[in-house]
Formats: C-alpha cells, sequence, structure tokens
C-alpha cells in the first residue's frame, strides 16, 4: 500500500515537473504582431533627427512633433496614439538599397518585444540613408523593445 502511495506521489510530482518546464519554455516563443507602415512619401514632411540605428518609441503628438518637420504649415498624419504607437528608426546602409522588410514580434513575456528589419542591398557602390516608421498596437512606457537591423545581400 505504501508502495502505491509514494509511486503515486512520485508521478504527480514528476508531472508537476514536466507541467511548469514546459509552461516556461512557452514564454520564449514570439509572436509576430501586426503593424501599419507610417510613410512620409508623398508629403510635404521629413524626418528631422540623425537616428541611425536609434530606436524612438513615440507615444503622443508632441514626441512625435520633435521628429518630423513639414513645409508649407502642412499637417501630417494624425495618429491616434490613444491607440497606437509610433516606432521610428533610421540607418545607412553600406551599399544601394533594394528593398527593406521588417516584422514586430512580441516575446512571450511580458512587455519585451524585437523589431526586426531586413535591409537588402544591390551592387550600387553608394551608401544609401533609411527610414523605416510603423504603428503598432499601444506600448506602455515601461516596455522593453529590442532594435535588430541586419544587412544583406
Amino acid at each position: 500500500m505504501r508502495t502505491k502511495i509514494l509511486g503515486y506521489v512520485i508521478t504527480v510530482l514528476v508531472l508537476t515537473g514536466i507541467f511548469f518546464s514546459c509552461a516556461e519554455e512557452g514564454s520564449n516563443v514570439e509572436i509576430e504582431i501586426p503593424f501599419e507602415e507610417f510613410s512620409l512619401y508623398g508629403t510635404e514632411c521629413y524626418w528631422t533627427a540623425s537616428l541611425l540605428e536609434k530606436l524612438i518609441v513615440i507615444n503622443s503628438k508632441k514626441e512625435l512633433e520633435k521628429y518630423i518637420v513639414c513645409s508649407n504649415n502642412i499637417d501630417y498624419h494624425v495618429i491616434d496614439f490613444s491607440q497606437h504607437t509610433l516606432l521610428l528608426t533610421c540607418g545607412r546602409a553600406h551599399y544601394g538599397i533594394y528593398s527593406l522588410s521588417n516584422t514586430f514580434l512580441k516575446s512571450g513575456r511580458r512587455n519585451k518585444y524585437t523589431w526586426k528589419i531586413n535591409v537588402f542591398l544591390n551592387t550600387t557602390t553608394i551608401p544609401e540613408p533609411w527610414c523605416i516608421s510603423i504603428l503598432v498596437p499601444k506600448i506602455p512606457n515601461n516596455t522593453t523593445i529590442l532594435l535588430d537591423v541586419q544587412q544583406s545581400n
């Protein structure tokens, strides 16, 4: 009888250990978060600061005004900062740019994100600047966002 009870206790402990180890592994899973690209193309606005591979997190119109300038008093796109956060970064490619792609991922852990940017280069020998800005669902101020920029041919 004691052997059976001991067997059940050991089985429960082993299953509990497996459950918690699986739960911990699941917290490292990355989930792709949908976003909308925010472009100044076709407007009379431009980004002001030199932001070379520095991530700027913008959660208000006042913060946005530090990084954007529009000529002829033209107003830029309206952003609902109660629902969205604008992420902005710029860089310089080693060569000409063929295309850019990016993904925004959330780690299974609370308040941890990664913004992955791939800069695909062409054979032009002149380095080119680039800027990307995306609108994502509202992000709390205490959030960690890792910027991962890769350049490849």
